[in-house]
């Protein structure tokens, strides 16, 4: 539904800003770089080293680290989320 659309972006903006990311909504670029889905990786098991993908030009390296710790926490079918554009698939 809409409000739980709503209430899942809020959340996901509130964990990001508290790592100087800007998400604004599920379509934006803001997921492209990996930045975001690995900040949310990092409120779930700070074991990840977030400040390994603190490099906003080496995409596909971030997507890398964010999968292979997301599948060794039993996370699966993050390649899905993210597609070639950078956009939250729906």
């Amino acid at each position: 539904s809409q409000t739980d659309y709503n209430t899942l972006l809020e959340w996901v903006k509130s964990v990001c800003e508290k790592y100087e990311l800007t998400v604004n909504n599920f379509e934006s670029t803001s997921w492209g770089d990996g930045m975001a889905l690995g900040a949310l990786l990092h409120t779930l098991d700070n074991t990840f080293e977030f400040e390994k993908i603190l490099h906003l030009n080496e995409r596909e390296e971030n997507i890398d680290l964010i999968m292979k710790k997301a599948d060794s926490l039993g996370i699966y079918g993050l390649e899905n989320i993210v597609n070639g554009e950078g956009e939250i698939d729906k």
